[in-house]
Protein backbone atom coordinates (compact mmCIF):
# COMPACT_ATOMS: atom_id res chain seq x y z
CA UNK A 1 0.00 0.00 0.00
CA UNK A 2 1.59 2.82 -1.16
CA UNK A 3 1.25 6.71 1.06
CA UNK A 4 -1.41 7.87 -0.96
CA UNK A 5 -3.72 5.28 -0.27
CA UNK A 6 -2.77 5.08 3.70
CA UNK A 7 -4.82 8.70 3.65
CA UNK A 8 -7.33 10.01 2.56
CA UNK A 9 -10.42 12.30 3.45
CA UNK A 10 -13.60 11.75 2.65
CA UNK A 11 -17.16 13.09 3.15
CA UNK A 12 -20.16 11.02 4.56
CA UNK A 13 -21.05 9.83 0.56
CA UNK A 14 -17.25 9.50 -0.07
CA UNK A 15 -16.23 6.93 2.31
CA UNK A 16 -17.84 3.67 1.43
CA UNK A 17 -15.47 3.67 -1.67
CA UNK A 18 -12.32 5.14 -0.39
CA UNK A 19 -12.09 2.77 2.59
CA UNK A 20 -12.85 -0.22 0.23
CA UNK A 21 -10.33 0.76 -1.93
CA UNK A 22 -7.53 1.95 0.56
CA UNK A 23 -8.11 -1.17 2.54
CA UNK A 24 -6.82 -3.63 -0.05
CA UNK A 25 -3.80 -4.56 0.89
CA UNK A 26 -3.92 -3.62 4.49
CA UNK A 27 -2.68 -6.36 7.20
CA UNK A 28 -2.57 -5.23 10.44
CA UNK A 29 -3.39 -1.80 12.46
CA UNK A 30 -5.82 0.69 12.44
CA UNK A 31 -7.20 3.12 10.12
CA UNK A 32 -7.70 6.49 12.34
CA UNK A 33 -10.98 8.34 11.54
CA UNK A 34 -10.79 12.36 12.30
CA UNK A 35 -14.59 13.09 12.02
CA UNK A 36 -14.88 16.60 11.89
CA UNK A 37 -18.28 18.89 12.69
CA UNK A 38 -18.82 23.15 13.35
CA UNK A 39 -17.86 22.75 16.76
CA UNK A 40 -15.32 19.63 17.11
CA UNK A 41 -13.56 16.41 16.27
CA UNK A 42 -13.32 13.21 17.29
CA UNK A 43 -11.11 10.02 16.72
CA UNK A 44 -12.81 6.48 15.73
CA UNK A 45 -10.00 3.14 15.71
CA UNK A 46 -11.14 0.46 12.85
CA UNK A 47 -9.23 -2.08 14.06
CA UNK A 48 -7.90 -4.49 11.11
CA UNK A 49 -5.78 -7.77 11.97
CA UNK A 50 -4.38 -9.83 8.89
CA UNK A 51 -6.86 -7.80 6.66
CA UNK A 52 -10.24 -8.97 9.03
CA UNK A 53 -11.74 -6.61 10.14
CA UNK A 54 -12.05 -6.86 14.53
CA UNK A 55 -13.04 -3.84 16.19
CA UNK A 56 -14.10 -0.01 16.18
CA UNK A 57 -14.40 2.24 18.75
CA UNK A 58 -13.24 5.85 19.60
CA UNK A 59 -10.38 4.45 21.76
CA UNK A 60 -8.21 1.64 20.74
CA UNK A 61 -8.94 -1.90 21.55
CA UNK A 62 -8.51 -2.67 25.19
CA UNK A 63 -10.05 -5.01 27.94
CA UNK A 64 -11.88 -1.85 29.14
CA UNK A 65 -12.83 -1.24 25.31
CA UNK A 66 -13.86 -4.69 25.06
CA UNK A 67 -15.67 -5.27 28.51
CA UNK A 68 -17.68 -2.10 27.26
CA UNK A 69 -18.65 -3.64 24.17
CA UNK A 70 -19.61 -6.75 25.40
CA UNK A 71 -21.90 -5.36 28.54
CA UNK A 72 -23.45 -3.08 26.12
CA UNK A 73 -25.11 -6.25 24.05
CA UNK A 74 -25.18 -8.85 26.35
CA UNK A 75 -27.73 -8.20 29.05
CA UNK A 76 -26.94 -10.58 32.13
CA UNK A 77 -23.23 -8.93 32.30
CA UNK A 78 -24.78 -6.35 34.06
CA UNK A 79 -25.82 -8.92 37.08
CA UNK A 80 -24.12 -8.07 40.09
CA UNK A 81 -23.27 -11.97 40.57
CA UNK A 82 -21.60 -11.66 36.94
CA UNK A 83 -19.86 -8.13 37.75
CA UNK A 84 -18.73 -9.74 40.52
CA UNK A 85 -17.53 -12.79 38.70
CA UNK A 86 -15.69 -10.06 36.18
CA UNK A 87 -14.10 -8.27 39.33
CA UNK A 88 -12.64 -11.41 40.31
CA UNK A 89 -10.95 -12.70 37.03
CA UNK A 90 -9.57 -9.13 36.51
CA UNK A 91 -8.08 -9.46 39.67
CA UNK A 92 -6.33 -12.93 39.40
CA UNK A 93 -5.24 -12.35 35.52
CA UNK A 94 -1.82 -10.66 34.89
CA UNK A 95 -1.26 -7.56 32.69
CA UNK A 96 -0.07 -10.34 30.17
CA UNK A 97 -3.65 -11.86 29.89
CA UNK A 98 -5.63 -8.54 30.45
CA UNK A 99 -3.47 -7.67 27.11
CA UNK A 100 -4.41 -11.02 25.43
CA UNK A 101 -8.23 -10.90 24.80
CA UNK A 102 -8.53 -13.74 23.41
CA UNK A 103 -7.10 -15.72 26.65
CA UNK A 104 -9.70 -13.06 28.88
CA UNK A 105 -12.58 -14.38 26.40
CA UNK A 106 -11.61 -17.77 26.50
CA UNK A 107 -11.47 -17.54 30.86
CA UNK A 108 -15.31 -16.07 30.87
CA UNK A 109 -16.50 -18.80 28.35
CA UNK A 110 -15.28 -21.61 31.46
CA UNK A 111 -16.69 -19.51 34.07
CA UNK A 112 -19.71 -19.74 31.91
CA UNK A 113 -20.24 -15.81 31.55
CA UNK A 114 -20.71 -15.86 28.15
CA UNK A 115 -19.77 -17.79 25.02
CA UNK A 116 -17.16 -17.37 21.91
CA UNK A 117 -20.31 -16.88 19.93
CA UNK A 118 -22.24 -13.82 21.92
CA UNK A 119 -18.66 -12.06 21.92
CA UNK A 120 -18.35 -12.34 18.45
CA UNK A 121 -22.32 -11.24 17.72
CA UNK A 122 -21.85 -8.40 19.61
CA UNK A 123 -18.16 -7.07 18.46
CA UNK A 124 -19.82 -7.57 15.05
CA UNK A 125 -23.13 -5.48 16.06
CA UNK A 126 -21.00 -2.49 17.29
CA UNK A 127 -18.68 -2.09 14.02
CA UNK A 128 -21.80 -2.09 11.96
CA UNK A 129 -23.80 0.55 14.36
CA UNK A 130 -20.74 2.57 15.30
CA UNK A 131 -19.67 2.93 11.24
CA UNK A 132 -23.38 3.68 10.58
CA UNK A 133 -23.68 6.65 13.40
CA UNK A 134 -20.26 8.00 13.60
CA UNK A 135 -18.13 7.87 10.09
CA UNK A 136 -20.57 7.39 7.77
CA UNK A 137 -22.40 10.10 8.93
CA UNK A 138 -19.81 13.68 8.86
CA UNK A 139 -16.77 14.49 6.96
CA UNK A 140 -13.11 13.37 8.14
CA UNK A 141 -9.74 12.10 7.05
CA UNK A 142 -8.38 8.60 7.32
CA UNK A 143 -5.08 7.39 8.10
CA UNK A 144 -3.77 3.30 8.66
CA UNK A 145 -1.02 3.19 11.47
CA UNK A 146 0.62 -0.78 11.61
CA UNK A 147 -0.04 -1.89 14.77
CA UNK A 148 1.25 -5.45 15.33
CA UNK A 149 -0.14 -5.56 18.91
CA UNK A 150 -3.37 -6.17 17.24
CA UNK A 151 -2.33 -9.50 16.40
CA UNK A 152 -1.54 -10.63 20.10
CA UNK A 153 -4.53 -8.24 21.42
CA UNK A 154 -7.47 -8.96 18.94
CA UNK A 155 -9.99 -11.53 20.37
CA UNK A 156 -11.42 -12.84 17.71
CA UNK A 157 -10.38 -13.68 14.11
CA UNK A 158 -12.39 -10.99 12.22
CA UNK A 159 -14.98 -9.77 9.59
CA UNK A 160 -14.52 -9.13 6.04
CA UNK A 161 -14.74 -5.92 5.40
CA UNK A 162 -16.52 -6.03 2.34
CA UNK A 163 -19.16 -8.45 3.84
CA UNK A 164 -20.00 -5.55 6.61
CA UNK A 165 -20.19 -2.99 3.92
CA UNK A 166 -23.02 -4.85 2.11
CA UNK A 167 -24.92 -5.58 5.35
CA UNK A 168 -24.33 -1.58 6.18
CA UNK A 169 -26.57 -1.10 2.99
CA UNK A 170 -29.36 -3.49 4.30
CA UNK A 171 -29.34 -1.81 6.92
CA UNK A 172 -29.04 1.49 5.59
CA UNK A 173 -32.68 0.62 3.59
CA UNK A 174 -34.42 -0.92 7.00
CA UNK A 175 -33.34 2.95 8.55
CA UNK A 176 -35.25 4.11 5.46
CA UNK A 177 -38.32 1.88 6.21
CA UNK A 178 -38.67 3.41 9.76
CA UNK A 179 -37.97 7.31 8.58
CA UNK A 180 -41.95 7.85 8.45
CA UNK A 181 -41.96 7.70 12.32
CA UNK A 182 -38.49 8.16 13.75
CA UNK A 183 -36.34 10.79 12.48
CA UNK A 184 -33.75 10.02 15.72
CA UNK A 185 -32.31 7.64 18.10
CA UNK A 186 -32.94 10.37 20.91
CA UNK A 187 -36.66 10.96 20.27
CA UNK A 188 -38.81 9.80 23.81
CA UNK A 189 -41.60 7.36 22.39
CA UNK A 190 -44.76 8.19 24.92
CA UNK A 191 -47.21 5.36 25.06
CA UNK A 192 -50.91 6.00 24.35
CA UNK A 193 -52.45 4.70 26.77
CA UNK A 194 -56.48 4.00 25.73
CA UNK A 195 -54.58 2.57 22.24
CA UNK A 196 -53.09 -0.31 24.19
CA UNK A 197 -55.58 -1.30 26.18
CA UNK A 198 -57.99 -1.57 23.53
CA UNK A 199 -55.15 -3.24 21.17
CA UNK A 200 -54.27 -6.99 20.64
CA UNK A 201 -51.74 -7.13 22.80
CA UNK A 202 -51.86 -9.32 25.65
CA UNK A 203 -51.58 -8.45 29.12
CA UNK A 204 -48.22 -9.63 29.27
CA UNK A 205 -46.92 -7.31 26.58
CA UNK A 206 -48.92 -4.31 28.18
CA UNK A 207 -47.24 -4.60 31.18
CA UNK A 208 -43.99 -4.93 29.60
CA UNK A 209 -44.29 -2.24 27.45
CA UNK A 210 -45.81 0.26 30.43
CA UNK A 211 -42.99 -1.13 33.11
CA UNK A 212 -40.39 -0.60 30.24
CA UNK A 213 -42.13 2.98 29.36
CA UNK A 214 -42.40 3.98 32.99
CA UNK A 215 -40.05 7.15 32.84
CA UNK A 216 -39.17 9.11 30.00
CA UNK A 217 -36.55 7.52 27.88
CA UNK A 218 -35.03 7.63 24.50
CA UNK A 219 -35.20 5.22 21.60
CA UNK A 220 -31.10 4.92 21.92
CA UNK A 221 -31.89 4.69 26.09
CA UNK A 222 -34.40 2.16 25.50
CA UNK A 223 -31.99 0.12 23.27
CA UNK A 224 -28.90 0.30 25.90
CA UNK A 225 -31.56 -1.06 28.45
CA UNK A 226 -32.82 -4.22 26.29
CA UNK A 227 -28.99 -4.24 24.97
CA UNK A 228 -30.47 -4.39 21.92
CA UNK A 229 -29.35 -3.19 18.57
CA UNK A 230 -30.69 0.01 18.18
CA UNK A 231 -31.98 -0.90 14.08
CA UNK A 232 -34.10 -3.59 16.18
CA UNK A 233 -35.63 -1.30 18.72
CA UNK A 234 -36.20 1.36 16.18
CA UNK A 235 -38.41 -1.17 13.53
CA UNK A 236 -40.74 -2.26 17.27
CA UNK A 237 -41.53 1.15 17.77
CA UNK A 238 -42.49 2.97 14.26
CA UNK A 239 -44.11 -0.36 14.32
CA UNK A 240 -45.89 0.86 17.56
CA UNK A 241 -45.97 4.27 16.21
CA UNK A 242 -47.84 3.08 12.82
CA UNK A 243 -50.39 1.43 14.62
CA UNK A 244 -51.13 4.45 17.10
CA UNK A 245 -49.83 2.53 20.22
CA UNK A 246 -46.67 5.46 20.55
CA UNK A 247 -45.77 8.67 19.52
CA UNK A 248 -42.78 11.06 19.64
CA UNK A 249 -44.46 14.31 19.69
CA UNK A 250 -41.83 17.04 17.74
CA UNK A 251 -38.90 14.76 17.82
CA UNK A 252 -40.48 12.41 15.58
CA UNK A 253 -41.74 14.74 13.00
CA UNK A 254 -38.55 17.19 13.50
CA UNK A 255 -35.46 16.18 11.15
CA UNK A 256 -33.04 16.39 14.30
CA UNK A 257 -30.62 14.77 16.26
CA UNK A 258 -29.19 16.13 19.91
CA UNK A 259 -25.99 13.98 18.85
CA UNK A 260 -25.51 16.76 15.93
CA UNK A 261 -26.29 19.80 17.66
CA UNK A 262 -23.27 21.73 16.99
CA UNK A 263 -24.33 24.45 19.02
CA UNK A 264 -24.34 22.13 22.38
CA UNK A 265 -21.41 22.27 24.86
CA UNK A 266 -19.59 18.68 24.76
CA UNK A 267 -18.90 17.14 28.73
CA UNK A 268 -16.15 14.82 29.10
CA UNK A 269 -15.85 11.75 31.31
CA UNK A 270 -13.64 9.60 32.64
CA UNK A 271 -13.97 6.69 34.45
CA UNK A 272 -12.72 2.57 34.55
CA UNK A 273 -16.12 1.66 34.24
CA UNK A 274 -17.86 1.24 31.09
CA UNK A 275 -21.28 0.98 32.33
CA UNK A 276 -21.31 3.94 34.49
CA UNK A 277 -19.91 5.48 31.47
CA UNK A 278 -22.71 4.40 28.82
CA UNK A 279 -25.37 4.99 31.61
CA UNK A 280 -23.72 8.48 32.26
CA UNK A 281 -23.45 9.38 28.78
CA UNK A 282 -27.40 7.98 27.77
CA UNK A 283 -28.81 10.66 30.69
CA UNK A 284 -26.40 13.50 29.58
CA UNK A 285 -27.05 13.12 25.77
CA UNK A 286 -31.02 12.98 26.19
CA UNK A 287 -30.75 16.59 27.87
CA UNK A 288 -28.67 18.44 25.25
CA UNK A 289 -25.38 17.78 25.69
CA UNK A 290 -22.68 16.18 23.30
CA UNK A 291 -20.57 13.63 25.44
CA UNK A 292 -17.38 12.35 24.84
CA UNK A 293 -15.72 9.27 27.36
CA UNK A 294 -12.85 7.34 27.98
CA UNK A 295 -12.67 4.79 30.18
CA UNK A 296 -8.84 4.54 30.04
CA UNK A 297 -7.08 7.63 32.33
CA UNK A 298 -3.69 6.53 30.62
CA UNK A 299 -5.24 8.09 27.50
CA UNK A 300 -7.63 11.21 28.89
CA UNK A 301 -5.87 14.32 28.48
CA UNK A 302 -4.11 13.48 24.77
CA UNK A 303 -7.99 12.82 24.02
CA UNK A 304 -9.08 15.69 25.54
CA UNK A 305 -6.72 18.06 23.72
CA UNK A 306 -8.49 17.03 20.32
CA UNK A 307 -12.12 17.86 21.43
CA UNK A 308 -11.37 21.04 23.95
CA UNK A 309 -14.97 20.28 25.83
CA UNK A 310 -16.64 22.44 27.77
CA UNK A 311 -16.69 20.16 31.63
CA UNK A 312 -15.02 17.47 32.46
CA UNK A 313 -16.13 14.66 34.95
CA UNK A 314 -13.41 12.29 36.16
CA UNK A 315 -13.91 9.48 38.72
CA UNK A 316 -11.49 10.04 41.71
CA UNK A 317 -10.70 6.03 42.21
CA UNK A 318 -9.40 5.04 39.30
CA UNK A 319 -6.14 2.12 37.91
CA UNK A 320 -2.80 3.50 37.00
CA UNK A 321 -3.89 7.37 37.40
CA UNK A 322 -6.16 8.58 40.05
CA UNK A 323 -8.53 11.48 39.46
CA UNK A 324 -5.88 13.83 41.61
CA UNK A 325 -3.09 12.98 39.46
CA UNK A 326 -5.33 13.45 36.27
CA UNK A 327 -6.28 16.90 37.57
CA UNK A 328 -2.50 18.19 38.03
CA UNK A 329 -1.70 16.82 34.01
CA UNK A 330 -4.74 18.50 32.80
CA UNK A 331 -3.88 21.95 34.72
CA UNK A 332 -0.43 22.09 33.20
CA UNK A 333 -2.07 22.07 29.44
CA UNK A 334 -3.01 25.90 29.06
CA UNK A 335 -5.56 24.73 26.38
CA UNK A 336 -7.33 22.83 29.47
CA UNK A 337 -6.12 24.43 32.78
CA UNK A 338 -9.28 26.76 33.10
CA UNK A 339 -12.14 24.10 32.25
CA UNK A 340 -14.59 23.45 34.94
CA UNK A 341 -13.63 20.01 36.49
CA UNK A 342 -15.78 17.70 38.44
CA UNK A 343 -15.07 14.86 40.38
CA UNK A 344 -16.84 11.90 41.07
CA UNK A 345 -16.66 9.42 43.64
CA UNK A 346 -18.75 6.76 45.55
CA UNK A 347 -17.88 7.62 48.71
CA UNK A 348 -19.18 10.86 49.92
CA UNK A 349 -16.71 11.26 52.68
CA UNK A 350 -15.73 14.95 53.91
CA UNK A 351 -11.98 14.32 53.06
CA UNK A 352 -12.89 13.58 49.37
CA UNK A 353 -15.17 16.76 49.32
CA UNK A 354 -12.19 19.04 51.02
CA UNK A 355 -9.71 17.78 48.53
CA UNK A 356 -11.61 18.10 45.63
CA UNK A 357 -12.51 21.69 46.92
CA UNK A 358 -8.92 22.30 47.53
CA UNK A 359 -8.17 21.84 43.94
CA UNK A 360 -10.45 23.88 42.93
CA UNK A 361 -13.24 21.20 41.64
CA UNK A 362 -17.08 20.66 41.95
CA UNK A 363 -17.99 17.36 43.57
CA UNK A 364 -20.64 14.68 42.68
CA UNK A 365 -20.91 11.45 44.69
CA UNK A 366 -22.16 8.32 42.35
CA UNK A 367 -25.73 6.78 43.38
CA UNK A 368 -24.74 3.85 45.16
CA UNK A 369 -28.17 2.21 44.61
CA UNK A 370 -30.86 2.33 43.00
CA UNK A 371 -32.80 4.80 45.97
CA UNK A 372 -29.94 7.38 45.16
CA UNK A 373 -30.57 7.45 41.30
CA UNK A 374 -33.32 10.30 41.82
CA UNK A 375 -30.73 13.15 43.82
CA UNK A 376 -27.91 12.16 41.54
CA UNK A 377 -29.65 13.30 38.34
CA UNK A 378 -30.81 16.32 40.61
CA UNK A 379 -27.38 17.40 41.46
CA UNK A 380 -26.15 16.56 38.21
CA UNK A 381 -28.96 18.76 36.73
CA UNK A 382 -27.58 21.81 38.95
CA UNK A 383 -24.33 21.21 38.50
CA UNK A 384 -24.73 21.64 34.66
CA UNK A 385 -26.89 24.35 34.44
CA UNK A 386 -24.35 26.14 36.55
CA UNK A 387 -21.29 25.48 34.91
CA UNK A 388 -22.23 24.30 30.97
CA UNK A 389 -25.77 26.03 30.38
CA UNK A 390 -27.64 25.10 27.64
CA UNK A 391 -28.97 27.77 25.07
CA UNK A 392 -32.26 26.67 25.77
CA UNK A 393 -33.07 24.51 28.87
CA UNK A 394 -33.69 20.95 28.25
CA UNK A 395 -32.86 19.05 31.73
CA UNK A 396 -36.07 17.52 32.92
Amino acid sequence: MNAAQQSFTYSSRTLFPRLTQAAQGISTGYWQFQVNSAHASHLWYLGFVQGKVVYLGPERLSWNALLGVLNRFILRLRTSSVQRSIKQLETEATPEQMRRLGSMLSRMDKLQLLSYDEAVQALRLSILMELEQHLFSKPGQAEFVQDYELLAQSPIAGFNLDTLLVELQARQKQWQGVQAQIRSLNAVPQLNQEAIVASNLSPSQQQQLTRLMASPKSLKEIAEELARDSLDVARMFANLARNNLVNFGLSANEDFDLNTDLSSPEVFVVDDSPLLLKQFQNLVEHWGYRVNTCSDALKAVPTMLQTIPAVIFLDINMPEVSGFELIKQIRRQPQLASIPLVMLTGEKSMSNQWRAQWANCKFLAKPRASDDVSTFRQELRELLREVVPLEKDTLV
